[in-house]
């Protein structure tokens, strides 16, 4: 099972994967397969959006240090400075005031990651796309524990809403579902015919 606050520091002794070996349509679709999903955790609760958001881009710096020894992992991480932070906060106030669904972009967001995952997996070694699950989690299970007055004693899973933990737990379904579009199909319909279970 894919936790998100696993310590993964150990060297490799194989060829890294890195920037390089992706389009860049394919690194874009990797870089949403993170941020998007804490966004749309954010995004579970009404207000705190831009404390949630500060806190999304402190997980990216300790989840640099988490996994320390993977490459692919420090470079997708690389780019978010300062100003990044900043225009993604504006970002996320845009879309808090647009009249875009929540369902819809939970849709949208999960249909990314699932692409991203499947990039990912074609590319990547099996630690690497590991790494990768573990840091989707970490970050969104670090932005759903940030304070939030509003709901201070109400559930006690740490700061987590059960809206947030519905999220999270979408998010780690499709980190670790089913590994392309026609196995997702097939266990729909087997799930719909009540002739198997989909894979978690």
């Amino acid at each position: 099972m894919v936790t998100g606050g696993a310590e993964t520091t150990s060297k490799k002794a194989y060829d890294m994967t890195g920037r390089a070996d992706f389009s860049h349509v394919e690194w874009e679709l990797l870089v949403r397969g993170f941020t998007r999903p804490a966004e749309l955790v954010s995004l579970a609760e009404p207000g705190g959006i831009v404390l949630e958001t500060v806190h999304m881009f402190l997980a990216f710096g300790e989840a640099r240090k988490r996994f320390v020894s993977f490459d692919l992992i420090q470079e997708l991480l690389q780019p978010f400075a300062e100003e990044e932070i900043h225009r993604r906060i504006e970002e996320a106030r845009r879309f808090s005031q647009e009249p875009v669904s929540f369902e819809r972009y939970h849709e949208m967001v999960l249909n990314d990651l699932r692409y991203a995952m499947e990039t990912l997996r074609a590319k990547a070694t099996a630690e690497e796309v590991e790494a990768y699950q573990q840091m989707v989690l970490y970050i969104c299970q670090r932005v759903a524990a940030a304070y939030d007055e509003q709901y201070q004693g109400q559930h006690d899973l740490q700061g987590v809403t059960p809206n947030e933990q519905a999220v999270i737990d979408d998010v780690q379904k499709v980190l670790t579902g089913p590994q392309n579009w026609i196995e997702k199909i097939t266990e729909d319909i087997r799930q719909f015919f009540g002739g198997g279970t989909a894979k978690s």
